[in-house]
């Protein structure tokens, strides 16, 4: 419920449930001073559709919930205000089946984002 950037998008990017609010903010900014990421970052980027995963190598730019869904470095939405009873959801959920259920049943449309009104021009550089 907050900011996720560098190695910690890495680690977390390959999870099997990630999890975006409206508070989320997800970059890697060592791509901005010319570092390339560490921990698989490369090659999340490269999975990004289109040219977005270039876009943010190269901007080093943060993105919010809407886009880091877009890019697919989160798989969920789930608005601050419901964590805690997500979090007691998931306290009662056994098995990784039931767990990825729970998640799913509190994800929710998030917030327009930026990124996917800007595919034409950042597609075509």
């Amino acid at each position: 419920d907050g900011i996720v950037m560098g190695g910690g998008v890495g680690v977390s990017a390959h999870a099997s449930l990630r999890i975006v609010t409206e508070r989320s903010r997800v970059a890697m900014p060592e791509t901005g001073i010319g570092f390339v990421p560490d921990v698989g970052g490369t090659h999340l980027l490269a999975a990004a559709p289109g040219e977005l995963g270039t876009h943010l190598a190269l901007t080093g730019r943060s993105v919010g919930a809407a886009d880091a869904l877009l890019c697919g470095l989160a798989d969920h939405y789930v608005p601050t205000r419901r964590l805690p009873e997500l979090t007691e959801a998931l306290a009662a959920s056994a098995t990784a089946h039931e767990v990825a259920r729970t998640v799913r049943s509190f994800s929710e449309e998030p917030p327009a984002g930026e990124l996917a009104a800007q595919r034409d021009w950042i597609d075509a550089c």
